[in-house]
């Protein structure tokens, strides 16, 4: 009988639940999703730097030659080791921030008087089977709801982090790319 109860909407109590429980578990996949996708552009920039890298490689016998050559001028020299170390700086501030991005990232829960923790992996192996079996089968619908919410809120958390990193990832890289192609030119003319 009470399957059959309406509210206000025009919906059962028990499939609004659902619905909101539908959403939320939405939202956190898409966060996740997005997190997959930062780590994802964090692989690639490594791959860009290897092609830089080996691209650059192609001519450091001119490069070689270059410095070998006796009575050679100063400035030019200088200047070319000055933009050898600014590519060596931005390139190990592309790959530090890239490497934070892909390395594992959490977020502690913000603290509410009756949050259970029951979602991640550490917060479930702190319990054994039979107490977060009885966790869970305490939790009613707003409860449920609720811890989703707090972790949904966790995930994009580490979403936003995660993006941030890889901005700055990609601001090194382009810093680099731009010294890169200044070095890449002065190998034709020396």
């Amino acid at each position: 009988m009470t399957d059959r109860v309406l509210d206000s909407t025009g919906v059962r109590p028990a499939d609004t639940a659902l619905l909101k429980l539908s959403f939320l578990t939405s939202a956190y996949n898409t966060a996740q999703q997005m997190i997959w996708f930062s780590d994802q552009k964090a692989s690639f920039i490594v791959i860009y730097y290897g092609i830089l890298l080996s691209m650059l490689g192609i001519r450091v016998e001119h490069l070689l030659n270059f410095f070998r050559a006796p009575g050679g001028p100063v400035a030019p020299r200088a200047a070319l080791v000055l933009l050898g170390l600014v590519f060596l700086a931005t390139m190990v501030y592309g790959l530090v921030h890239t490497l934070r991005t892909v390395l594992p990232t959490y977020v502690a829960p913000v603290e509410v008087r009756d949050y259970r923790r029951l979602y991640w992996c550490h917060d479930v192996l702190a319990k054994d089977v039979e107490t977060y079996f009885e966790s869970l089968g305490g939790l009613d619908a707003d409860s449920l709801l609720k811890e989703m919410t707090r972790e949904l809120f966790s995930a994009v958390t580490i979403e936003r982090i995660k993006f941030d990193r890889v901005s700055m990832a990609l601001r090194g890289g382009v810093a680099s790319f731009a010294v890169w192609m200044l070095i890449f030119i002065f190998t034709f003319f020396v």
